[in-house]
């Protein structure tokens, strides 16, 4: 078995559409395993488009956040951008490949990390999380976390300054106010990175599913092996 390095970044045209240059590429090399008796795992690359990040700068991460904040994926997951590049990339490429005996998995990150961001699309949903985490009531939030704020907004800002404190092991310690905030960041950046694996999990379900022209998706499953989202290929009939 061997893993073939899926360059993410190659796959979307600007208009969205599948490079079809690109998944015959992959195609052929997935032929050539098979015809020598040999497996395949497909292992997503995660650089997003020169046109998407030339367009959209802030889809890159950068500095601090891409060296010590993110590790293994180099674009802000909670972009709009990067999720209909993966929706395009990998769905589109799911329903060219077809039904592969030899494609035998999909290695969707490489133990990734996130730690920090800068990213305001990550504050945003973050707001939006505090405030449905204590019901639109600022009061409970302020009980939680003994301190006052005027709204969710600014009680976000304030939990946010506490990402890169996930790591403790470097830090000083916390005091009992961090606490209870730095608990909610974690709940929250768990449930965003699980949303991100999913949607890539939920692209491939959809390009195999158009492809066999099935009513039902076919049996694809999301896992974590060793810190390492992966999806289960479709199984041929």
């Amino acid at each position: 078995m061997i893993s073939y390095q899926l360059p993410l970044g190659k796959l979307v045209n600007a208009d969205h559409s599948l490079n079809e240059q690109e998944a015959e590429l992959v195609g052929f090399h997935l032929d050539w395993a098979a015809a020598n008796n040999m497996s395949i795992v497909l292992h997503v690359s995660h650089y997003m488009p020169e046109w998407a990040t030339s367009k959209h700068p802030d889809l890159v991460m950068s500095g601090a956040d891409e060296n010590d904040g993110q590790h293994g994926v180099h674009y802000d997951i909670d972009h709009p951008i990067a999720r209909a590049v993966l929706q395009a990339g990998l769905g589109g490429l799911a329903s060219a490949l077809g039904c592969r005996l030899n494609l035998v998995g999909w290695e969707l990150a490489n133990e990734p990390a996130f730690r920090r961001t800068a990213s305001l699309h990550t504050k945003a949903a973050f707001t939006s999380w505090l405030s449905t985490r204590y019901s639109d009531r600022i009061v409970a939030l302020q009980q939680r976390w003994a301190e006052r704020h005027t709204d969710f907004a600014a009680a976000a800002d304030s939990g946010w300054q506490l990402q890169g404190r996930l790591d403790s092991s470097r830090q000083p310690a916390l005091g009992t106010s961090d606490v209870s905030k730095l608990a909610d960041w974690a709940r929250f950046n768990d449930g965003r990175v699980l949303r991100w694996t999913s949607l890539m999990v939920d692209a491939i379900k959809a390009g195999g599913s158009r492809e066999s022209g099935a009513e039902q998706q076919p049996e694809h499953a999301g896992e974590l092996r060793g810190g390492e989202p992966q999806a289960k290929p479709q199984q041929c009939h």
